[in-house]
């Protein structure tokens, strides 16, 4: 308005109202220039402000989560259109309002505070940060699981003036965690889940059972701290974990595990985490040993057999200091022919009660036959082999004393020793077997060890 100062004195406070603009006349071309300047820069700011709350209304709009800001009183100065279709309202029914009426709850509700989420308002107000909140929230008679992250609105001089949130409605994938779970603790095998840095996430109960644990014990520990750990956190139970062909297997006091990996792929075809199932073998395995020893085992001596002596030099490397011991019996098959097979098999059993007596089962074959077989590792000294040989048959003689029709029962031995050549079994046997046969042709019921001395054999 442009007039003269004798009319600004008669305005009335409503006509203030009315004006936006008031020039005193006369007016100059200083001021006049200097007036329009002042409005094209209250005109860029009211448009600069306008275009500013578009790009905000337009980049919230545009997010999938719920985002509102509140003043500190808790009245909505500002949400998205997600907020709006979540809670059923448009943004002029939601701006100034506060919590009862946006969400609909009932008076007694609002008043006990229960899913009105003011706690956590105070909260984020009272210290000046971001903070990330699990909320409850009823909205439309159901109710709502979110992840919060709730920062404060600080002014020019720092003081807290409101808030601003961002919600993700986690309620379908709280239910399907919850579905998970139930599945995961009623699966009839002990499981664990790790994320793919393999981090402890959950376990089902019945792992909890087998290792007496708590749940606390586990989360967040890493698969292979914890396994590192078996034997000292397991219930003081003893744990260990074998690797072998078949895969990774945990063994206990009287339980054996078979652990299977399952990799955990999300929708982006990426590896997410992984799945440890620890599967019950005990029975099989029990089963399996109990097959592999029946295979590896005489039926009538319970001694190793040739089966059994094929698996334990895959075991174990023929090495130096090794002892071959070859036992053969004299005139067994006159034995078996006179007195009967049923006899024959008495003196194998009794025989070989005496060699579990001093020697280990697992060194001890029969070869077949009345033939038998001694390993001895580690061990070269001959003084030591001489006495377990003169033992072998005197022993034996004892064993068959007083029995008429074993009076001319005995053994032969065949020794080979590797003291520091580097020889295959198979040429370690030849010389046992050697020395045995020598033993047979110098009368029987004796020992001879087998030597070379300047290239020459030499049976001692």
């Amino acid at each position: 308005m442009c007039t003269e100062n004798q009319d600004i004195a008669s305005l009335g406070s409503k006509d203030y109202n009315l004006i936006y603009e008031l020039w005193p006349k006369p007016l100059s071309d200083g001021l006049i220039r200097f007036n329009f300047t002042r409005l094209q820069k209250q005109l860029k700011l009211t448009k600069d402000f306008q275009l500013t709350q578009n790009y905000l209304d337009t980049l919230i709009d545009s997010v999938p989560d719920l985002i509102w800001f509140k003043d500190v009183r808790g009245s909505h100065l500002k949400v998205n259109q997600s907020f709006c279709d979540t809670v059923g309202k448009t943004k002029e029914d939601i701006t100034g309002r506060g919590h009862y009426y946006i969400w609909g709850l009932e008076p007694e509700e609002y008043e006990k505070g229960e899913y009105v989420c003011m706690e956590t308002d105070e909260i984020v107000l009272r210290e000046k940060k971001t903070f990330l909140f699990d909320e409850k929230v009823k909205c439309k008679n159901e109710m709502r699981q979110f992840k919060t992250y709730k920062s404060p609105i600080l002014n020019n001089s720092g003081t807290a003036i409101g808030t601003v949130g961002i919600a993700r409605d986690v309620t379908a994938l709280k239910n399907i965690q919850m579905e998970l779970d139930i599945l995961i603790q009623n699966m009839p095998f002990a499981m664990l889940i790790t994320d793919k840095n393999r981090n402890i996430l959950n376990v089902n109960n019945r792992y909890l059972d087998i290792f007496s644990l708590k749940k606390s014990d586990l989360i967040g520990e890493t698969i292979s701290s914890f396994q590192q750990k078996y034997g000292s956190i397991a219930g003081g139970k003893n744990w260990s974990l074998h690797k072998t062909k078949r895969g990774l297997f945990l063994h206990g006091d009287n339980k054996i595990f078979r652990i299977q990996k399952e990799k955990l792929i999300d929708i982006f075809g990426e590896v997410s985490g992984y799945l440890f199932l620890h599967i019950d073998v005990t029975f099989e395995d029990n089963y399996e040993n109990k097959l592999i020893q029946a295979a590896n085992t005489d039926y009538l001596t319970k001694l190793n057999n040739r089966r059994g002596l094929a698996n334990f030099l895959t075991q174990h490397t023929f090495q130096h200091q090794t002892t071959l011991i070859l036992i053969d019996f004299d005139n067994f098959k006159t034995i078996n022919d006179q007195y009967g097979h049923a006899e024959g098999d008495q003196i194998l059993i009794a025989f070989s009660s005496i060699l579990l007596e001093l020697f280990p089962g697992n060194n001890i074959f029969r070869l077949g036959g009345d033939e038998f077989l001694v390993i001895l590792l580690d061990i070269s000294d001959r003084n030591i082999i001489e006495e377990y040989a003169q033992t072998i048959i005197n022993q034996f003689k004892a064993k068959i004393s007083g029995t008429t029709s074993l009076q001319n029962a005995s053994v032969s031995i065949g020794i080979a020793i590797n003291e520091n050549e580097t020889l295959e079994f198979k040429d370690l046997f030849k010389r046992a077997d050697v020395a045995l046969y020598e033993s047979k042709h110098l009368g029987k019921s004796r020992y001879s060890i087998w030597k070379y001395i300047d290239s020459k054999k030499i049976l001692l």
